[in-house]
Order: structure tokens, then C-alpha cells, then sequence
């Protein structure tokens, strides 16, 4: 199973979810937009993909979600950064990455039209994202997960 690598830090929090398997891609918050463009670029090689998963994946409809994600994933003070250490000041991720970044409906189409599985999780309580837009976005692709009383890192 491939995890990217600041997704791999985080694995312990997610391993009871997922099975082990060399053919799966998997990406956590802005790392999922990364885990859905290796899938798409494997299967379009010709490469094997069994099931993309997207844990909390940094999804925006607003401006004002942006700015929050923002805040929470680049200030320090902020609980969920306090929480959980994820990254060292040399590994924040690029805001313009996650900002710019535009989920295709077309990709999404295309992986299923090629039997890749896709499954999103997310947390009820997320107040980094916008929950019910990603789960009406990603339901037609795939299993959408939702764990009501949980938070953007699955707490």
C-alpha cells in the first residue's frame, strides 16, 4: 500500500480503517488531492489501482473554509495544530497547492470507468472542511464514510 509521506506519519490513526494492499492509494487532507492525482496518473500508465481512499480530504467551497483551513493547518497556536504535531516548519505544506487545487468530476469518472475503488472518509464534526459538500461531491464515485463524532483527524 502506498501512503505519501506526511500521510504515513499519521498512519496509526487510520491503520484500523484501511486494508493492506500494494495496489491502494491513500491520502490524508491536502495529501488526499495528491493520492487522487497518482491514481489517476498510474491508471492512465497502465498501472494497476485497486482502491483510492481519501481521509478527510481538503475540500472547499468557500473562501471563508480556505482561510479557516488556513489558520488551523499553519498557525501554531491553534488546537489542531497543538494536538498533533504533523509537520516540522521545513514540511508545511505550499497554501497556493491546496488553495489552487480542483477536484474533476472527469478524473473521479474515469478511475471508476476503470474499476478503481474509491473511498472517503470523514469526520461529522469537521470544522475544517466542508463536510456535506464532500460527501454530496465524492458520492457518486465512490463509498462515502462518515463518523459523526469525529473531527478532521478522526478524534
Amino acid at each position: 500500500m502506498h501512503f505519501s509521506e506526511n500521510f504515513f506519519k499519521e498512519k496509526h490513526c487510520f491503520e484500523h480503517f484501511f486494508t493492506h494492499n500494494i495496489y491502494d492509494v491513500r491520502g490524508f487532507s491536502f495529501e488526499a488531492c495528491w493520492a487522487y492525482d497518482e491514481a489517476f496518473l498510474r491508471v492512465r500508465s497502465g498501472k494497476r489501482v485497486n482502491t483510492l481512499v481519501l481521509a478527510s480530504p481538503a475540500f472547499f467551497s468557500t473562501p471563508e473554509q480556505k482561510h479557516l483551513f488556513a489558520t488551523q493547518m499553519f498557525q501554531k497556536n491553534t488546537h489542531a495544530i497543538n494536538s498533533i504535531d504533523l509537520y516540522t516548519q521545513d514540511e508545511q505544506p505550499d497554501i497556493r497547492t491546496i488553495f489552487g487545487y480542483s477536484w474533476e468530476r472527469e478524473k473521479l469518472e474515469s478511475l471508476v470507468r476503470c474499476g478503481v475503488d474509491i473511498e472517503i472518509y470523514l469526520g461529522g464534526r469537521d470544522k475544517s472542511i466542508d463536510v456535506v459538500g464532500a460527501s454530496e461531491f465524492f458520492a457518486p464515485f465512490g463509498n462515502v464514510y462518515l463518523f459523526k463524532h469525529f473531527d478532521h483527524f478522526f478524534r
